[in-house]
C-alpha cells in the first residue's frame, strides 16, 4: 500500500513515504529520519485499512469555518447564525491560520483561556460549541481524521454565574416606568407570561383568545422576519385578567390611531406596535429597554430578565416545574431546573425550614 524510499541529498539523507490516495494519484512526504517515516507508514496504512485516512490538506481553520458556516446557516434560526459567526470571529481571531490537519486540543484549550480574560465563562462554552460543531462535520468529510474538540477539557460555567431578576418590591417600580411607553406591553407579556422578547414582538391579534383568556405562541420575530417558536413548537399562555385589560388598552389604542392619522398608520395585526402602527425591531427594543432605565436611575436587567422574574415568581409562588417549564416553552423539565436552579435551592431551604416546628426534645 506504501513504500520508502531512501535517497541522498547535499545535507544528508532522507526517506520519502509513497502511497496512492482514494483517486489513485500517487502521494507522497518526505522524513530526515527513518524511524519517523517507517512510523508514519505504519500509520497511515492503518488509517488506510480502517477507512479513516484523510488526504493531507492545507486548508486553514479561518477559511474552512468561513465555507461552513455559509453551507450550515440554513440549518439555523437567523439568530443562532449570527451569535455562530461572532463565535466564529472570536476563535479565528487567535488560531485561524492554522491548517486543520494541524489543529491540536492543547492548542484549542490555551486559545479558551484567552478568550475567557475578555468573555464571559458562557460566552467561551457557546464558542466551543460552534467550534466543536463545525469540526464533527469536517471529521465526516473526511478531511480531519479525528475532532480535536472532542478532547479538549470543554470550558466550564462560572459557579457564581445565575439568571437575573427584578425583585419581586420593584415590580411596580419597573412597571410604571415603561407604563407610557411602546415597551410596556412587551415588558408586560414577558413579566407575566414568561414570552421571549421576539415572542412577544411576534404576537398577533388572531392568537389572543379574550374570550378563553389565553394567548397561543405561533411565532418569534427575529431581524430577518416571523420564525417558529425557538423549540419549534406552539404552546398556550393563559392571560391574567389584568394583563387582558393591557391588551384590550392596547387594541383600543391601535384602533384610535388608525383613525386619527389614516393612511400615514402602519397596519398589520401586530399586537406590540408603536402608536403609529409600526412593527418593533428586536434590537431597538433590548436597546431603548436599557436606555429608560438608566434615564430613570433604576437597577438594570436585560429585558430577557423579565422572563426569568416570571419563571422566579412562579417558582416562589409554589408553582410546580413542569407546568413552568410549559409556560416558558422549556424543551424539557431538566432546562428549567438547571436555570432557576438557585431560587428552588431557596425554596427547599424554606419547605425544609417549615419542619423546625416538630422538633421538640
Amino acid at each position: 500500500m506504501a513504500t520508502i524510499l531512501k535517497y541522498k541529498t547535499a545535507t544528508g539523507f532522507r526517506w520519502r513515504v509513497r502511497w496512492w490516495d482514494e483517486n489513485e494519484k500517487q502521494v507522497s512526504k518526505t522524513f530526515d529520519r527513518q524511524a519517523i517515516a517507517r512510523d508514519f507508514m505504519v500509520k497511515l496504512e492503518h488509517e488506510m485499512r480502517e477507512g479513516i485516512y484523510t488526504e493531507p490538506s492545507k486548508i486553514r481553520l479561518s477559511d474552512y469555518l468561513s465555507e461552513w458556516i455559509e453551507a450550515y446557516q440554513d440549518n439555523l434560526a437567523p439568530n443562532t447564525a449570527r451569535s455562530y459567526r461572532i463565535n466564529i470571529k472570536h476563535i479565528t481571531g487567535i488560531l485561524g491560520n492554522r491548517k486543520i490537519q494541524k489543529l491540536q486540543t492543547a492548542e484549542i484549550e490555551n486559545a479558551y483561556s484567552e478568550l475567557g480574560k475578555i468573555l464571559s465563562p458562557k460566552s467561551v462554552i457557546y464558542i466551543h460549541t460552534t467550534l466543536s460543531r463545525a469540526l464533527s462535520m469536517a471529521e465526516k468529510q473526511r478531511l480531519i481524521t479525528r475532532n480535536p474538540c472532542f478532547y479538549v477539557d470543554r470550558p466550564k460555567k462560572d459557579p457564581q454565574s445565575k439568571a437575573s431578576f427584578v425583585h419581586p418590591d420593584d415590580i411596580a417600580i419597573y412597571l410604571n416606568t415603561f407604563k407610557d411607553t411602546y415597551l410596556y406591553v412587551p415588558v408586560c407579556l414577558a413579566l407575566f407570561g414568561g414570552m421571549r422578547r421576539g415572542e412577544a414582538l411576534g404576537l398577533q391579534w388572531k392568537d389572543v383568545d379574550f374570550r378563553k383568556g389565553i394567548i397561543t405562541v405561533k411565532n418569534n420575530l427575529t431581524y430577518d422576519g416571523l420564525r417558529i417558536p425557538k423549540n419549534g413548537k406552539y404552546r398556550t399562555i393563559p392571560i391574567s385578567v389584568p394583563i387582558q385589560k393591557v391588551l384590550i388598552e392596547q387594541r383600543d389604542m391601535q384602533r384610535k390611531s388608525k383613525e386619527l392619522l389614516w393612511d400615514k398608520y402602519h397596519r398589520s395585526d401586530y399586537v406590540c406596535t408603536k402608536e403609529d402602527g409600526t412593527i418593533l425591531d428586536p434590537s431597538t427594543v433590548s436597546s431603548r429597554f436599557g436606555q429608560i432605565l438608566k434615564r430613570e436611575g433604576i437597577p438594570h436587567v436585560r429585558y430577557h430578565d423579565l422572563r426569568h422574574t416570571a419563571a422566579s415568581l412562579m417558582i416562589l409562588e409554589g408553582v410546580d416545574l413542569k407546568t413552568i417549564s410549559e409556560i416558558l416553552g422549556h424543551s424539557s423539565i431538566s432546562i428549567t431546573a438547571d436555570v432557576y436552579g438557585h431560587v428552588l435551592e431557596e425554596q427547599k431551604r424554606k419547605a425544609v425550614g417549615k419542619l423546625d416546628k416538630y422538633f421538640k426534645i
